[in-house]
């Protein structure tokens, strides 16, 4: 099967299971955050974000490096599943006791440090999964994963339900996503011994060291990454309120939801990108531009739409009494296309062997958003948090367009469709606008139907394009 080919393939399972299954979460959600009320919801939110900032240190970027070092050399695959199992227990253990500190020194009340315990056991499970996913994924066999990631939502939504009927609290509601994760780890256990044969773990100290070492630039980039993505809802817990982070919480779950789909692709094309940068540097080259003119068509009229359509679009999913996240969702919908491009971005420098560059770009990243975040959410709350978070993702993103733009692997040519893109999403703002009193769906598929319809008259796609695309459909010609 060739290269294009199995992009397409990987990406097709993940997008299709990636939209049953963030259709269940985002469905789970809704009900979660309506049933439990901003203050509750906070709790929950606080939890995720506490969790968030320790968490990656259960992985320590051993993950990424598995997918990347196993995709090059497949003979390597049981080495690595062995010892990263063997690690990430140790890693689990110290990152629970310095979750359990933390929390005893923050102060949150008897309740909030339940659900922060339980999230955070459920993170750490988490990580072993996560472990298959990297080999699965390095053999570039995405409907494991698929299918994983499928079931667990819909478990989670039909858990949600049964929860409320039930008139559970927020720490049964937190005990599901334990739930949720040990059912997964059992399957992928299950398929990766039936699929290949029963991990033998290993305790090759020598190879831990430099494994651990190479990995360090990868987990830095992750402990960094997540700093930025969870501080604001840590300093608003902080310095506002649980509720103040349920404002700001519900919006940002719903950008979750997209991000979460377009993540699928990137988590497709890296192996590839890795493999191509030893074989085929040209190739590369052309996976990056051709990724980011995809990136910005799909992301940027779905970034327009909803800041557009925000009041109309909280109040639909979340209720009357989450009315005033709607500006914060106007503002963090600019993160979707921000992060979209800054995320392939970063799989063009890690699969160069330029991670240390990420975590350099990354940790100025965290100094803006903590200073930036110190200043305005004391001053605006989660309106100062969804401005913070937007703020930071700009920074990063140009910082990592200028470091690349400094490599090989780009030119002036990545930029030349973007003014066909901004003409036609302008097209499409221009008809939201005129009719966004009216029915929200009737509006949002006007509204792509312009878009479509402009895009085409731009003539947006190429002959690379249409090459792309008749081999994503099986045609060699």
């Amino acid at each position: 099967m060739g290269i294009t080919k199995k992009i397409a393939r990987n990406t097709c399972f993940l997008v299709i299971s990636s939209i049953i299954s963030y259709v269940a979460y985002f469905l789970a959600l809704m009900y979660m955050a309506r049933y439990l009320g901003p203050g509750e919801f906070g709790i929950l939110s606080i939890a995720i974000a506490f969790t968030g900032l320790f968490g990656i240190f259960t992985d320590l970027g051993l993950g990424m490096l598995t997918v990347r070092e196993v995709s090059r050399d497949k003979k390597l695959a049981n080495k690595y599943i062995g010892n990263t199992i063997a690690m990430k227990t140790v890693f689990s253990v110290a990152a629970l006791i310095y979750i359990l500190i933390a929390t005893a020194l923050m102060g949150y009340d008897p309740k909030t440090t339940i659900v922060i315990v339980l999230i955070t056991i459920a993170i750490v499970i988490s990580s072993f999964f996560t472990t298959f996913f990297s080999v699965f994924q390095a053999y570039q066999q995405m409907e494991y994963q698929a299918i994983a990631t499928g079931f667990d939502n819909i478990f989670m939504f039909a858990a949600v339900i049964v929860a409320m009927s039930l008139s559970w609290d927020v720490v049964a509601f937190a005990s599901l996503y334990l739930a949720r994760n040990v059912l997964v780890l059992l399957y992928m256990f299950f398929i990766y011994i039936r699929k290949y044969e029963l991990p033998k773990i290993e305790f090759d100290f020598s190879f831990w060291k430099s494994t651990i070492k190479e990995a360090l630039p990868f987990a830095l980039s992750g402990i960094f990454l997540t700093l930025f993505i969870w501080i604001p809802s840590i300093i608003l817990s902080v310095m506002v309120g649980k509720e103040a982070v349920g404002f700001y919480g519900a919006p940002n779950k719903l950008i979750y939801f997209f991000l979460s789909i377009y993540s699928v692709y990137m988590v497709a094309v890296f192996p590839v990108m890795s493999l191509f940068y030893k074989k085929s540097k040209n190739s590369l080259k052309f996976i990056y531009g051709r990724s980011f003119k995809y990136t910005m068509v799909i992301c940027l009229p779905v970034t327009i739409l909803i800041s557009l359509l925000a009041p109309q679009i909280i109040i639909a999913v979340y209720g009357d009494a989450y009315g005033p996240s709607a500006v914060a969702l106007q503002i963090l919908v600019w993160t979707l296309t921000l992060v979209s491009i800054s995320g392939i971005s970063a799989n063009l420098l890690g699969s160069i062997n330029k991670q240390l560059t990420v975590i350099k770009i990354i940790a100025v990243g965290i100094f803006i958003n903590v200073l930036s975040g110190l200043i305005l959410i004391h001053k605006f709350s989660f309106i100062g948090a969804s401005i913070t978070t937007v703020v930071t993702d700009v920074s990063v993103l140009f910082i990592m367009l200028y470091t690349i733009s400094k490599t090989n692997f780009v030119d002036k040519s990545l930029f030349r469709d973007l003014l066909k893109i901004i003409l036609s999403n302008l097209a499409m703002a221009f008809v939201v606008y005129c009719l966004k009193d009216l029915n929200l769906i009737l509006v949002t598929l006007s509204g792509f139907i312009v878009y479509l319809i402009v895009l085409n008259f731009t003539k947006i796609f190429d002959e690379n394009d249409l090459i792309i695309f008749k081999k994503i459909h099986g045609n060699k010609n």
